[in-house]
């Protein structure tokens, strides 16, 4: 009896398994490859700027803890070493986060070229391609008609 409710379960979980990775299969199938493609690069610049906001707070706090020591010291000189830094922090982070980006973006667009360059052109070619072979067929089919058409008399006058 064990066996019987352990073999029912196992196949139970498979086809529960099965059944999930069907439903799965036809959602992405329904997906095409542009909508992922930019799905991708959404998830890759999320990541990239998940990243580049932790680093940034943890330059922050860096940098609160050096404020707070300069004012507790009252040192002039560090409170402008502090701005300094300050100001190579942000342009540092900027300069990162600019050049990510431009990374992502010519990525992005290497990734699609095809898209938007070699598949019109494909596409333009099979309709040329069609449109030959559719004049071509209904000039045959013009053809058939009149070979199997009866040749119609014309009464005598």
């Amino acid at each position: 009896m064990k066996r019987i409710i352990g073999i029912a379960v196992v196949a139970l979980v498979l086809v529960a398994f099965f059944g999930c990775q069907q439903e799965q299969q036809k959602q992405t199938a329904g997906v095409s490859r542009k909508d992922r493609l930019v799905g991708y690069e959404n998830l890759g610049l999320q990541d990239e700027l998940a990243r580049c906001q932790a680093e940034a707070e943890n330059h922050k706090k860096l940098l609160a803890d050096c404020q707070a020591k300069c004012q507790s010291q009252n040192d002039k000189e560090c409170q402008e070493l502090v701005q300094l830094a300050e100001e190579k922090c942000k342009q540092d982070f900027d300069n990162r986060c600019d050049e990510k980006y431009q990374q992502e973006k010519k990525q992005y667009e290497d990734n699609i070229g095809w898209l938007l360059n070699d598949l019109p052109a494909d596409l333009l070619k099979q309709i040329e391609e069609l449109t030959k072979e559719n004049e071509e067929l209904k000039q045959k089919i013009e053809q058939l008609q009149g070979a199997s058409a009866p040749a119609v008399a014309e009464p005598n006058k």
